[in-house]
């Protein structure tokens, strides 16, 4: 994996080649970042350009030579990897093949897909004492080949206060050692870890990076992949997730769903719900996060005006159109109908029943400018 494979990071890819192109780098980094961000993939990235026999100018690996082969594919016997599992028993290396296939198909891995993959179900996965100590103890063997070893540790949050068995290793590791901890909430890390590692935020992606990613890597139209970029919020995850669920844009569906209830009419109404419902549970869950986020911008776009809008062509149109339509508190209670929908179909509500009450409840608000 390459730095260039993640959009819109370009500043921590500036902090991280700088880091390499002086090889002044702590020992112990702290990739901290929102969920689909691809921080996960860059600290890959980086591990591959410490192994690298042949780096380029500034640093990043050449992505060719026999160390950069084994490091993409994460064959590389230098390189280490540790994450969250069920039970107390448990090491990485007994179920890492699993993990290295998971983060092969899909370097935005997040902690749901995992946990699914390795059918958890309500489990909560930890990283327990005996992973703790066979981190230390794997960290103690020389190196085979490569420049350093490196023990990439993804969800680093998911220590809780085992985190401690590693004070000692993080700040004094052994020479050539490279501590990679990878977090989407540094809250929720030991201060005594994030004391003793140097941290490297990582931006959500830009909804100009994600669109132009969208179409150069997944053949989509310039409308399309914006719609999916303003959806997904910065989060590649929900980009990929949204191309598999519908090829009708959740711009679309949510616009004609909200001039229906406008309407009001009993056979239209029913006529959408049987439409959406037929989404499926995660279709119907974009549509409403779609939701969420036009109408949180149908609000700047009263507030701030048309200059500061993320919104673009017939989307800012008919963000234009409703706020004429809908005051701010008028909005604020389509959001929390949505945002309670949101809740009531991740538990399995009857879609369509839940989309014709929406639709009826979305009326009467309308009625009520």
């Amino acid at each position: 994996m390459l730095f260039s494979d993640f959009p819109g990071q370009e500043r921590a890819t500036k902090l991280l080649s700088g880091l390499l192109e002086t090889d002044r780098i702590p020992h112990a980094l702290l990739f901290a970042g929102p969920e689909g961000c691809g921080k996960l993939g860059m600290a890959i990235a980086f591990a591959q350009a410490l192994l690298c026999t042949d780096p380029l100018e500034d640093g990043s690996a050449c992505g060719q030579c026999n160390q950069c082969i084994k490091s993409r594919k994460l064959e590389h016997p230098d390189l280490h990897f540790s994450f969250p599992y069920i039970g107390a028993d448990y090491r990485s290396d007994d179920f890492v093949k699993e993990w290295k296939s998971n983060v092969l198909d899909n370097p935005y891995l997040n902690y749901e897909l995992w946990s699914s993959s390795i059918k958890a179900e309500n489990k909560q996965g930890k990283i327990y004492k005996k992973e703790c100590v066979n981190i230390v103890k794997k960290l103690s063997f020389k190196r085979y080949e490569g420049r350093k070893k490196i023990m990439i540790i993804w969800l680093a949050e998911y220590l809780g206060i085992e985190g401690n068995r590693l004070l000692k290793i993080i700040e004094e590791p052994p020479e050539g050692t490279q501590f990679i901890l990878v977090t989407e909430h540094t809250e929720k890390v030991l201060n005594t870890i994030l004391s003793r590692c140097q941290l490297i935020k990582f931006d959500k992606i830009s909804d100009i990076a994600l669109s132009k990613y969208l179409v150069d890597n997944k053949n989509l139209s310039e409308d399309r992949a914006r719609d999916l970029a303003f959806f997904s919020n910065g989060n590649m995850l929900n980009a990929l997730n949204g191309i598999e669920q519908n090829t009708k844009g959740e711009f679309e569906l949510f616009i004609d769903w909200l001039r229906k209830s406008y309407q009001g009419k009993p056979v239209e109404l029913v006529a959408k719900a049987e439409e959406l419902a037929a989404l499926g549970k995660d279709g119907l869950k974009q549509v409403f996060h779609y939701g969420l986020q036009f109408l949180s911008e149908v609000n700047r776009l009263s507030i701030l005006g048309r200059e500061h809008s993320r919104l673009q062509g017939q989307t800012l149109e008919a963000a234009d159109k409703l706020k004429g339509l809908l005051g701010l508190s008028a909005i604020d209670e389509m959001e929390d109908l949505l945002s309670k929908a949101c809740y009531y179909v991740e538990r399995n509500a009857n879609a369509k029943i839940l989309v014709l009450h929406m639709g009826i409840q979305m009326n009467a608000i309308f009625k009520k400018r």
